[in-house]
């Protein structure tokens, strides 16, 4: 399972249909302090965490320290707009960032057993990604 935290609802379809497609099931939140409850709730069977950087009530990099002190170490990749006066919902990522999202998640499934400790946060700019 992979925890989505998004507001741009391209962005969310989009990702739903990566973490589908890599045969995992998506845990969707709109807020920060709902995705470390949802974390919490689904703790045994979360696997990673895509979190907008921005996100209401708690930042993507405030949520990724609740689940990593909640849930223990998680893969999580942080998805930062490259332009922070964009405001548009309706583009969502472009092709270049899914398929660097993808490769991402296939290393998740590639790896089953990966060791929690040892995979790192990563930061991803989303051009006009609704933030």
């Amino acid at each position: 399972m992979v925890l989505i935290a998004t507001l741009c609802a391209p962005t969310r379809v989009a990702l739903t249909r990566l973490v589908a497609r890599r045969g995992m099931t998506a845990l969707v939140c709109f807020d920060g302090a709902a995705a470390v409850a949802a974390g919490r709730a689904q703790r045994s069977e979360l696997r990673a965490a895509i979190l907008d950087a921005d996100l209401p009530s708690m930042s993507g990099p405030e949520v990724a320290r609740a689940l990593r002190d909640e849930v223990g170490p998680l893969p999580v990749l942080i998805l930062a707009p490259s332009d922070p006066m964009a405001l548009s919902d309706l583009a969502g990522p472009d092709t270049d960032e899914l398929g660097s999202i993808d490769a991402w998640l296939a290393r998740l499934t590639l790896a089953p057993s990966l060791d929690r400790h040892l995979a790192p946060a990563a930061a991803l700019a989303l051009e006009d990604a609704g933030f």
